[in-house]
């Protein structure tokens, strides 16, 4: 006894897939933006944290119903994590970043004012920690930096 069903998914409809397979291997997504989210002076400045994880780029979005100037609190930073598909527990805290030096001075020179915050943000039921140093593009309405895993992930 066949199935009509499996056997009309299997029959030749004699059209192309709307989603054709890519003719080259592509690249995985990752949750970091398109370059044209990421200033210049973010693309080319390198740091490690302690455990020699490297510091990326991100770029989010970021609406805000603040001055333009004004960069998320720590509770707006977190919803704003949550917000990109993040799932689980995420929570942030503001800290101080002076550890990275260079890398404040690179990312004040890619955001309006020059105005940084770190964030440490807790993540999953394992506690991952991520370093965000980040600051507004308010004209894109994005919040860009540099982020890194904190805890060696």
């Amino acid at each position: 006894m066949s199935n009509p069903t499996l056997a009309a998914a299997n029959s030749d409809t004699s059209t192309q897939p709307l989603n054709a397979q890519p003719s080259k291997p592509q690249a995985p997504a990752h949750h970091l933006e398109p370059a044209s989210y990421i200033p210049a002076p973010l693309q080319t400045l390198t740091a490690k944290t302690a455990s020699g994880a490297p510091f990326l780029p991100v770029s989010l979005p970021f609406e805000h119903s603040q001055p333009a100037s004004s960069l998320p609190s720590a509770p707006e930073f977190e919803d704003l994590i949550k917000s990109t598909g993040h799932t689980g527990p995420a929570r942030a805290e503001e800290v101080a970043g002076e550890e990275f030096g260079d890398l404040l001075t690179g990312v004040s020179k890619a955001v309006d004012d020059g105005l940084v915050k770190v964030f440490k943000v807790v993540t999953g039921t394992k506690g991952k920690e991520d370093l965000y140093y980040v600051g507004l593009r308010s004209e894109e309405e994005r919040i860009v930096g540099m982020k890194a895993s904190a805890s060696g992930d």
